[in-house]
């Protein structure tokens, strides 16, 4: 998604100020930016917000509700610190957010278990009755429809974070879910290991991401988009042919 496809940050970018982009996403969008600071290999994009200010000193200027903000940004991107998080920069700067004052375990249990009973119920629906698994391609796909999503009371960001649980299934190397909206259907790819899940986004779907977590569009129905996935897959079958160990 486009910066500018925020409403918010479009309002700022309307004005005559210099204007810096800093994203640790690939192939970032810098049409309406002057300055770009960004690296891929980031956990986040707050892990690079933390180091900028930090770079021209203006860590004084990191208040309470600015290191929440930091902390949920780092928190939300590495899921808890169970990928992209390699590295020991972001454990470093989450426990100087924590010296700074954050209530860290609180912080946590705000972002993950805040969660509606529909949200749960939908949760449950949906990995019961809504994933088909795909042993020969180490795939599973997990289909909401608009009705499905109804059921259950559907609110923006209910369905966040779903696609990542069939990737704790020892065989499934690649999780697909696909969400019916108004006039498309929203993809979501998470991935293990090194298939590049962002690939399939970029290359057939008019999406991208990161290697292990990506979206997508598609405007024609459902079933063509299932069958339009399925045909994909062999494609792909070599890379997803393998074991985490």
């Amino acid at each position: 998604m486009k910066p500018t496809e925020f409403s918010e940050i479009s309002k700022l970018l309307s004005n005559q100020g210099t204007k810096v982009l800093i994203d640790h996403h690939p192939n970032p969008d810098v049409e309406a930016f002057e300055y770009l600071y960004s690296r891929v290999s980031a956990s986040s994009t707050a892990e690079l917000v933390f180091q900028f200010v930090e770079a021209v000193g203006l860590n004084k200027f990191i208040n309470i509700d600015a290191a929440k903000g930091l902390y949920a940004g780092i928190i939300t991107d590495t899921g808890s610190f169970s990928f992209a998080c390699n590295s020991p920069v972001p454990y470093r700067i989450v426990a100087q957010l924590i010296e700074l004052g954050i209530d860290a375990e609180h912080l946590h249990r705000l972002i993950f278990d805040n969660f509606s009973e529909s949200r749960i119920r939908l949760l449950g629906s949906a990995l019961s009755e809504k994933m088909v698994t795909l042993p020969e391609f180490h795939t599973a796909f997990i289909i909401l429809s608009k009705t499905d999503m109804e059921k259950f009371n559907y609110k923006a960001g209910d369905s966040e974070g779903i696609v990542n649980y069939p990737l704790s299934i020892k065989e499934i190397n690649l999780s697909i879910m696909l969400t019916e909206r108004d006039n498309l259907i929203r993809i979501s790819f998470r991935s293990k290991g090194d298939f590049p899940a962002n690939q399939i986004a970029s290359e057939y779907f008019e999406g991208g991401g990161h290697k292990n977590a990506a979206g997508g569009n598609s405007h024609v129905s459902m079933e063509e988009t299932v069958k339009k996935l399925r045909n994909i897959l062999p494609l792909f079958r070599e890379q997803l042919d393998f074991v985490i160990s």
